[in-house]
């Protein structure tokens, strides 16, 4: 998966660049089995853009409309937490936590994303 920002400190746009880049190094920062993993950071022409894992499994927005049982809420309620947890210990504040930015990989595992608002 690419996130992408359309503005690069040449054309303008240090501020958003500055909030991309620290996202970059946010993530990077953490290991954990339900935090998405990063693999490159890299600028082309007027264009910056994270390289990231894919989750296949969609959104938990997607999961909530098709319908959840109260023990898999449970359940994920739990992972989600252990995941916010590793990322408190190491001074991170999501703060943009919605069912949008938990994604699913193929295997079903949660994964948190979007790091753009994280302090």
């Amino acid at each position: 998966m690419l996130k992408v920002l359309r503005q690069v400190p040449d054309s303008g746009g240090e501020k958003h660049f500055d909030r991309f880049l620290q996202e970059y190094e946010l993530i990077a920062r953490v290991d954990h089995p339900n935090v998405v993993r990063i693999f490159n950071l890299g600028i082309a022409d007027d264009h910056a853009y994270i390289a990231m894992e894919y989750c296949s499994r969609g959104s938990l927005k997607r999961q909530i409309r098709e319908g959840i049982g109260s023990d898999q809420a449970y359940a994920l309620l739990r992972v989600i937490a252990g995941a916010l947890g590793a990322l408190h210990e190491v001074g991170i504040f999501h703060r943009d936590l919605k069912p949008t930015n938990v994604m699913f990989r193929e295997d079903e595992s949660p994964v948190l994303i979007d790091f753009g608002l994280a302090k």
